[in-house]
Formats: structure tokens, sequence, C-alpha cells
């Protein structure tokens, strides 16, 4: 009988047995729906996930050993389990049910076979979504719904290639004015608070031939009001006027413009 501790709605941060004992602990780093190491049996293992969260390997940190490798197809059925129960992380960093077959997100259990939710939407159409019924806008290669809800709180995934590109644009909007530190925290504030929709409409935002950012009126848009999200989650600390400083100097300098 497996039992888990929570730290929040969200991650749970032990594995407990039939009787309360604490099997393994969880310990969270650079991803918010999947931890990178678990501790169990006196072990440190790493836990090393895909882009989405999906663990596929669990190593042991002391010797290198594999000791569960997993793979899973598009919408997440696992086809390879070497070690069934070491861990109960799935497709995406969704809790893992060997038997049922489905994967827990928050508010929600996910079925990889049907590749929809087993139950309506909470939020209903608020949800973004006509389909109260569908998995992350039918694309589970690029996006995880961790509450279960949709909307605002599907969390677009970016690849590495994606991420650095983004920094590097930022970099040049703003004449290199944020720290390595600074930009970290702007992409995790970004990451936390764009919704699917807003990821799309960026999805193609390049340099153009003067090495310039061309933006929509829809884009410029999106980007005012994701801004203000973001300030009014940090508050108005240093980081977050230097932010909206260097946002401004970006059109009046040109670096930045609505075509």
């Amino acid at each position: 009988m497996q039992g888990l501790f929570y730290k929040d709605q969200l991650n749970p941060i032990a594995e407990l047995d039939g009787s309360g004992n604490v099997v393994s602990r969880f310990v969270y780093g650079t991803k918010p729906n999947v931890p990178d190491y678990m501790v169990k049996g006196g072990i440190t293992y790493r836990i090393v996930s895909d882009n989405l969260g999906s663990p596929r390997l669990v190593v042991n940190v002391v010797d290198g050993t594999i000791a569960q490798r997993m793979e899973y197809d598009e919408f997440g059925n696992v086809t390879l389990d070497t070690n069934p129960g070491l861990q109960p992380f799935g497709f995406a960093g969704g809790i893992y049910d060997r038997d049922t077959k489905l994967t827990r997100f928050g508010a929600r259990d996910y079925d990889a076979v049907t590749g929809r939710w087993t139950s309506k939407d909470p939020i209903r159409f608020a949800g973004g979504d006509t389909n109260l019924y569908g998995y992350v806008l039918n694309d589970p290669v690029n996006f995880v719904d961790v509450l279960g809800l949709i909307s605002d709180l599907l969390i677009p995934l970016v690849p590495d290639s994606v991420v650095q590109n983004t920094r590097e644009i930022v970099n040049s909007v703003t004449n290199n004015a944020f720290t390595g530190s600074e930009l970290n925290q702007l992409t995790n504030d970004v990451i936390s608070e764009i919704g699917a929709s807003e990821a799309y409409e960026f999805s193609n935002v390049k340099h153009d031939q003067q090495g310039k950012i061309p933006l929509t009126n829809k884009q410029k848009e999106i980007l005012d009001n994701l801004l203000n999200r973001i300030k009014k989650k940090r508050g108005n600390d240093e980081l977050t006027k230097k932010v909206f400083d260097e946002y401004d100097k970006s059109f009046k300098k040109k670096r930045c413009y609505v075509k």
C-alpha cells in the first residue's frame, strides 16, 4: 500500500508505506512538476527527466548504475519500465498508477490510452478549451497541465535551445542589462505566468535583419499584460523596476518595435 506526503497541493515530498513510515524522500530543483533527486533505502538517486518532466532514467549517484529506465509514446503510454514501482512519477511528472494506467495531475486523472481526462474540467469553459475532456489542447508533446485545469495554468514547455535563444533576444533588446541570475529569475516568472495561447503567439518571434525585435500589436498587448502580471506577483522590487525601465528603453531606442 502506497501513500504520499505532499508539501502543497501538487508536489509530494515523501512516499509512505502502509504503516506511515517514510519509504523515500523527494528533492525538487530544476522543474516544478518532478523532483531531481530521490533518497530511498539510504541511497540517493538522480531522476533524469525530459522536457515534459517525464522520468527517463533513475540513476544511483554513487556508482552511476541505472536503477530504472522509462519510455513513453507521444500521449504518455508507458512503453518501457525496467523497475516498476521504484518511484511514483510518470508521464509529464504526474503520479502514475500502475494498476489503472492513469496519471494524476492536480484536480484530474489523465488516461494516456484515450489521450483524454477521465472527468470534465472543474472550471468548465474557463479552461480555454471547448472540449472539457481534452488534454492540453491535444498537444501533449509541447505542453503539460500540472493542475488539470488548462487556461493560464497550462505550462508551455520550452526546449533548452529556445530558452537560450530567448535569453539572447532579451540581452539584445535590453543591451545586456541583466545578469545571469536576473535572467534566470525572469525566465522562471515568464514560464509560471504565461498562458498557452500567449505562448503560441510568441513561438516565432525572432530578430529582423537589423538585429531588432518586431512585434505585432497583439504580441505587444500580451507582453504588456504579462509584465503587469509578473509585477503583481513579484511586487515592485528592484528587479521589477529594472524590467519595466529596460522595457520602456527598448521601444524608445527602437531595439524593439511594433510592425
